[in-house]
């Protein structure tokens, strides 16, 4: 049922509805602590009753906040009262986006420029982190076909949703292509994707560098990791990271029994 204005939800009062969605309604608000206008996404009961929709609504929280854009919105914090959970967010005056782009879209080259495109990858990034790997991954594949010059993060969502689906020879094409040899991430996938497709000395080979970047990694990796996915794929990735060799700390803590030499 919709919240009626005047409604409380810790210190936020809901003034009016701005929209709804597949994940929640959104309302306009005020922060009476802080006394500045607030956007308030509030999950559905109905999911927030449901475990793994809960945990997709926080990885959703949690992928919005590492994103620093002014075309997305900043994420203020994630809270429950009384039962309901909601996020509070930036609170952006203007018109929806359905009255603002023609029947038509938006043009594909209104310019030299590619600026425009800038959100497109991180927004790729939160879809498909949350959850929606389909809309996610199409949408940093449309970012790399019209930028050209994208740098190689823009190929980890299709990485990882390769390897998730158990499609370990696309995910390591992919991953051959991200070309970014001082980032941890790009080792973690290799020694993943080869560790699946049974190349034992390319999977050790990743390991090693994966150390020399992050020697913590085996001790942090299940928090790192849970920063971004469910935990289907965290176990599925550890594993890739097993057969590699590297030996991962349990969820306790404890140091792994072992990890590849360095």
């Amino acid at each position: 049922m919709p919240l009626a204005s005047g409604t409380r939800l810790a210190v936020y009062e809901i003034q009016a509805p701005i929209g709804a969605g597949g994940m929640g309604e959104v309302y306009r608000a005020t922060d009476t602590k802080l006394g500045r206008g607030v956007a308030v996404k509030i999950l559905p009961t109905e999911m927030a009753q449901d475990p793994d929709r809960l945990a997709r609504f926080h990885r959703e929280a949690r992928a919005v906040a590492t994103l620093n854009h002014p075309n997305v919105v900043t994420l203020y914090s994630v809270e429950e009262c009384d039962g309901v959970h909601f996020l509070t967010m930036e609170l952006i005056e203007g018109q929806p986006l359905d009255r603002m782009i023609s029947e038509n879209g938006l043009p594909v080259e209104p310019s030299p420029s590619t600026s425009w495109m800038d959100p497109l990858p991180p927004m790729g990034f939160q879809i498909a982190y949350a959850g929606d790997w389909e809309r996610g991954c199409a949408l940093a594949e449309r970012a790399t076909r019209l930028n050209p010059n994208h740098p190689g993060w823009y190929w980890f969502p299709l990485f990882f949703n390769a390897y998730r689906q158990r499609e370990y020879q696309g995910a390591l094409d992919v991953v051959l292509k991200v070309n970014m040899p001082a980032f941890w991430r790009t080792h973690f996938a290799l020694a993943t994707a080869h560790a699946q497709l049974g190349e034992r000395d390319a999977a050790g080979n990743a390991v090693r560098k994966l150390l020399t970047i992050r020697p913590d990694f085996p001790v942090v990796a299940r928090n790192e990791l849970r920063k971004w996915w469910d935990a289907e794929l965290i176990q599925h990735l550890i594993d890739g990271l097993r057969k590699a060799g590297l030996e991962i700390a349990g969820d306790n803590g404890a140091p792994p029994a072992k990890h590849a030499a360095t």
